[in-house]
């Protein structure tokens, strides 16, 4: 899912070289970022259940999920730490782990008895999952929260807990060694400080306190360091205030959660943050209070961490934002936000896809935020600004979240105008005017679309108040209403605002100005004054008697039609501004689209729960209506081809409605009610918003990345979950099953085809349990094809590269697809290159169709079972080798790469003598060098003695090797005994002439696909052609046909031999084409054939021949692919001559 940065569980820090990264948990899986730029480089896989809390050491990072401890190696899971079981049963809680060295520790809480807890220190051997190296048992009574290492403290740690005592363990000898006098509030968290034998101590009354070990005393306490009530009036944490209950959230509204100690150069400081998401900032040396941070965070402060010998601050925060701040200044100012990460701190509300492409979404929230999210990178994800609000809150004294606008309810965006003026309206919950957005700057527009105030004419009877009122309702409604309603036009330079009155009206996007109201005529134009209507006006009525539900212009604008709470759909004439037509609805609308394209207008009633297309071109007939929904529906889309029609209702499920059809394709079961859906104009992916869930979703459209005749058309049902940040390949294999299982029923018949969007299927229950072999290994494998940014959903886990193929994009679940965040950015570190992937599982019918897919999957991926290469998929078909395109385009380049890499001067000796000098063995004390005269001639002198031994070995086994060769060619090969060729001949030639003795060449493609594009050249260039009499060329044409059975003649020479070794290859050539595969490796094999060769070809009969043959083959597939670009491209003219 998009939008999700981190949640509750404190953040991992560790240095890599000269980077730093922070690793972060979101939900069921966690996230790394670089810290220099705050990049996301990494993506976990899924787990079992929610993170408690986190560790990284090196390439791995330690997940605390239940009692057990995860390990993962980057994004792949590699072990299990199974907590030791007490008794019967083992529920006992991870709440914190710690890395010292090769050790890991877990402090875990465990169950006593009916109502008491106890605790326990854990301590394993990274990389032995078996069992633990050391089990501490806490006192009784004595419940853990957190825990810390000092500094110089051997094999020794701090612990902490919820009644206020601390005790300290050796975690190797398992020895309890001191307890602490403790305080009377419980400690949440403990944190090592740069002065030995003090720890800092954060206290769930709102306290920071220095505490001193090795005394056992309180060196300094600091009251509210928390922050609570800095905004308003100051309130001091003490001895005996209102704690906050452990295990609740987290760090309440009074309690100190967070302390970080700055280090290196500068004033000593200590940060403190807690449940009001205020950051304090102490004075250590002067224990005064420094800064504050007011607003840091909108939720309460998780963790905090100074960098290492830099003025730099890192929080995290419940709100789902991670943030950095630099002390630019020494003095009591206040930190400076230098760079953060921030998705929704509360759950969007309304999402659209943005742009042609659906590339970018658009989304808003609960959190009074307006946001720009990127499927394809993570950091193109960015808040639009409200122009200056924190500065403006700073002025005032007010909360930031006080001056930002309201919740969006309503908004439209287009992208013609997008680098003239504002191309976004919104409209807000509680506000009169609709505001634009200008989405190239990402800031908010310059104008209000506000209708101005009608002015009472002087002659005008009565009391002012009375007459205003009046006015407006003459012309076109009651002014000041809430927004309800906004549209754009297609040619971007209108605005549509509809308002909770009935009132509708237009505005110029570029100046902002009001360029009139859509109104009904009066019923009784003669009982207005004509003192209320100004001149040259007629008095008209608000558009509808209630609110306005929707409102959206048709492709042309010719046409707008609009519907309300009165129960009546209008059709407008859209530059007169007046009715056409009226179309009185069934019951009340609550969610209206348009098909721009078709007119097609589909309204959703807000009390039968039923779904009626009307066509307004046709003076609003209705064409459909579609009924399954048992709730109020809460986003509706016609498709760009308006093929499907996509709703969601509060019964928790989304339904695909074929529109030419008139019938329902699929019923998926989403679990959290969708409360906003946008499918792309690409028809590929579809976003949704869900109750209580800060993230936005992608699912990936099975029909645009799958065959359509492998959907299940139904209207019961499907349980599907969320789709995850990440997924493992074993999970989405499973995933695969599950859902298979589920929808056991048989195939629809009729219909246009169908779309499955949908997640991770639900098994035997709602829980996915995590495939982790008991034994502590994973189950997950790392053959994953390059797991990217998205998945294919409906036919197993199908990976992009991090874009779509993505992230895309890459990838998740059953017919849909989950984000996850984001591929790996190209800022990444060594120690962390990877990316997420998205997967998704299919469904089908029964088991006997499953087998059936299942074999037409791997038809569609069937290669030959010698070369490798895919097999066509139809006869005329030309079929790609799938080869890396440098490998054969290097074959046509080639010259031009030597040239390129030909060194510019040729090497110089060096003119110093090397600095070891050969010596002559000798008994004298000093060594005697030898002459390089005299070393050259020793040198000669051992070859010479090795060649004439080799030469004397020859002569002995010439006569057996020859009959070797003689026997293994007149039996139809031409290797020796063990399968080598034989000597004198490469293996490429050798295969060459098996093949074409055989008739297949298809251990001869295996090898050539193998080759690198030097060692092909060297060897088509090793088939040299001399000049040979007519009587040699006839029997090398002989002996071409007969060579298996005739063997070798003396009377051909080498070149005979080149000569029927490149009609060979050119006969392979050939059959090669003819088939249709190994497409583009061929014709690059072909040009250097030819370009090496050419000459021959030329002049000898027998490869003219040859040649013709091929070329014969050749032009048909040429002539067919010459057509279609001249077909392309008179399109393209002739399209491109009409703008």
């Amino acid at each position: 899912a998009l939008g999700y940065i981190t949640d509750s569980v404190p953040f991992a820090v560790q240095r890599r070289g000269k980077e730093t990264f922070v690793t972060v948990s979101v939900g069921r899986t966690f996230q790394v970022y670089n810290c220099g730029k705050l990049t996301l480089v990494l993506v976990g896989p899924q787990l079992a259940g929610s993170i408690r809390c986190l560790a990284a050491k090196g390439d791995l990072t330690f997940a605390g999920v239940g009692h057990d401890i995860v390990e993962c190696k980057r994004m792949h899971r590699s072990g299990l730490y199974r907590s030791p079981p007490i008794g019967s049963s083992n529920s006992s809680k991870v709440l914190s782990m710690l890395v010292m060295g090769d050790m890991l520790l877990s402090l875990e809480e465990v169950p006593l008895q009916p109502g008491k807890s106890g605790g326990r220190l854990v301590v394993w051997r990274i990389g032995q999952h078996d069992k633990p190296m050391n089990c501490v048992s806490l006192p009784e009574g004595f419940v853990p929260t957190c825990m810390a290492h000092p500094d110089t403290y051997l094999n020794k740690v701090v612990v902490g807990s919820s009644s206020g005592q601390m005790v300290l363990l050796n975690f190797v000898t398992g020895m309890l060694l001191y307890t602490f006098s403790g305080f009377k509030s419980a400690v949440r968290s403990v944190t090592s400080s740069p002065a030995l034998d003090v720890v800092g101590l954060a206290l769930a009354d709102g306290r920071a306190v220095l505490y001193n070990l090795k005394y056992d005393e309180a060196v300094a306490s600091f009251a509210n360091a928390a922050g609570v009530g800095l905004g308003d009036t100051l309130i001091g944490g003490a001895e005996g205030a209102p704690q906050v209950p452990v295990g609740g959230n987290v760090g309440g509204s009074m309690g100190c959660t967070a302390l970080s100690f700055r280090t290196g150069a500068g004033v000593p400081l200590m940060a403190a943050a807690g449940g009001a998401g205020v950051i304090t900032v102490w004075n250590l040396e002067e224990r005064r209070l420094h800064a504050v941070v007011k607003d840091a965070h909108d939720a309460p402060v998780v963790c905090l961490h100074f960098f290492a010998g830099e003025p730099l601050l890192m929080s995290s925060g419940a709100d789902n934002a991670l943030k950095h701040w630099v002390f630019d200044n020494m003095a009591d100012a206040a930190p400076r936000l230098l760079r953060f990460r921030s998705g929704h701190a509360a759950p969007p509300t309304v999402v659209a896809h943005y742009g042609e492409g659906g590339l970018r979404l658009l989304a808003a929230g609960s959190d009074r935020a307006f946001r720009v999210f990127s499927t394809i990178q993570d950091q193109q994800s960015r808040e639009l600004s409200q122009k200056h609000v924190g500065r403006k809150a700073k002025k005032l004294k007010v909360k930031e979240a006080d001056l930002k606008l309201g919740r969006v309810i309503a908004l439209d965006a287009g992208t013609v105008r997008e680098r003239d003026w504002c191309n976004v309206i919104t409209a807000h919950e509680g506000e009169s005017a609709a505001f634009v957005w200008r989405l190239q700057h990402f800031t908010l527009g310059e104008h209000e679309l506000r209708p101005p105030t009608p002015v009472v004419l002087p002659s005008a009877s009565g009391r002012g108040a009375t007459n205003q009122t009046k006015l407006e309702e003459v012309t076109g409604g009651r002014i000041g209403a809430a927004a309800t309603a906004v549209c754009l036009s297609p040619c971007g330079n209108f605005g549509m605002v509809g308002s909770a009155s009935g009132r509708l009206d237009r505005y110029n996007m570029q100046s902002g100005l009001h360029r009139g109201c859509y109104g009904r005529p009066h019923p009784n134009p003669t009982d207005i004054p004509n003192s209320l209507v100004p001149p040259g006006q007629k008095p008209i009525v608000s558009a509808h008697m209630g609110p306005v539900v929707g409102v959206a212009v048709d492709s042309c604008n010719r046409l707008m039609v609009s519907c309300g709470l009165d129960k009546v759909l209008r059709i407008w004439d859209f530059k007169a501004m007046k009715v056409l037509h009226e179309v009185q609805l069934p019951s009340s609308p609550c969610r209206m689209a348009l098909h721009p394209g078709s007119c097609l207008v589909a309204v959703a009633s807000g009390d039968t729960h039923g779904i009626t297309v009307y066509d307004i071109e046709a003076n609003g007939r209705l064409v459909r209506r579609f009924t399954g929904h048992e709730d109020r529906v809460t986003s509706l889309q016609l498709s760009a081809d308006c093929r499907w029609l996509l709703s969601a209702s509060m019964d928790g499920t989304l339904r695909v409605w074929d529109v030419p059809a008139a019938q329902c394709l699929q019923v998926l079961r989403l679990g959290p009610p969708v409360t906003s859906l946008s499918l792309s104009p690409s028809l590929d992916m579809l976003a949704t918003t869900h109750i209580n869930r800060r993230g936005i979703y992608l699912w990936s459209n099975q029909a645009v990345f799958s065959d359509p005749s492998l959907f299940v058309h139904s209207s019961k049902p499907v349980d599907v979950t969320l789709p995850s940040v990440s997924a493992s390949a074993s999970e989405l294999q499973q995933q695969q099953q599950q859902l298979q299982q589920l929808s056991g029923q048989k195939r629809g018949r009729g219909g246009t085809g169908g779309v499955t969007i949908a997640g991770m299927a639900k098994g035997e229950g709602n829980d996915h349990k995590d495939s982790i072999a008991d034994n502590g290994s994973s189950s997950s494998s790392d053959d994953e094809e390059g797991t990217g940014r998205k998945r294919k959903v409906g036919d197993g886990a199908v990976d992009g590269a991090a874009s779509a193929g993505a992230s895309s994009g890459a990838s998740t679940s059953t017919g849909a697809t989950g984000v996850e965040a984001e591929g790996a950015s190209s800022d990444e570190d060594e120690g962390y290159a990877g990316g997420e992937g998205y997967a998704g599982a299919g469904s089908s019918s029964s088991s006997e169709e499953m087998e059936e897919d299942a074999g037409s999957a791997a038809e569609e991926q069937k290669r030959h079972p010698v070369t490798g290469a895919p097999e066509p998929l139809a006869p005329e078909m030309v079929t790609l080798s799938l080869l890396p395109r440098a490998q054969w385009q290097s074959l046509m380049h080639l010259e031009a790469i030597k040239a390129r890499n030909k060194p510019l001067q040729p090497p110089k000796k060096p003119e110093a003598a090397p600095f070891f000098l050969p010596t002559t063995p000798s008994l004298a004390p000093n060594p005697v060098f030898t002459p390089l005269e005299e070393q050259q001639r020793q040198q000669a002198q051992q070859e010479q003695e090795q060649l004439e031994e080799a030469a004397a070995n020859n002569v002995g086994n010439a006569a057996e090797e020859l009959s070797k060769v003689m026997h293994t060619l007149k039996s139809g090969g031409g290797a020796n005994a063990k399968g080598a060729p034989p000597g004198g001949v490469t293996t490429f030639v050798w295969l060459l002439r098996a093949g074409s003795d055989a008739g297949d060449f298809a251990s001869f493609m295996a090898h050539a696909r193998g080759l690198s594009a030097a060692a092909l050249d060297r060897e088509v260039r090793a088939l040299q052609i001399l000049a040979l009499a007519e009587e040699d060329e006839m029997e090398a044409a002989g002996m071409m046909s007969s060579r298996g059975s005739k063997g070798t003649s003396e009377g051909v020479g080498a070149s005979s031999e080149a000569l029927r070794d490149v009609a060979a290859l050119l006969d392979c050539l050939d059959q090669q084409l003819a088939a249709g595969t190994n497409f583009e490796f061929c014709q690059a094999l072909l040009q250097l054939v030819l370009q090496v060769h050419g000459d021959a070809v030329v002049q000898q009969p027998l490869l003219r021949s040859t040649a013709q043959r091929l070329l014969g083959h050749l032009k048909p597939v040429w002539g067919r692919l010459d057509t279609l670009m001249q077909d392309v491209r008179c399109m393209v003219g002739y399209f491109g001559n009409l703008q």
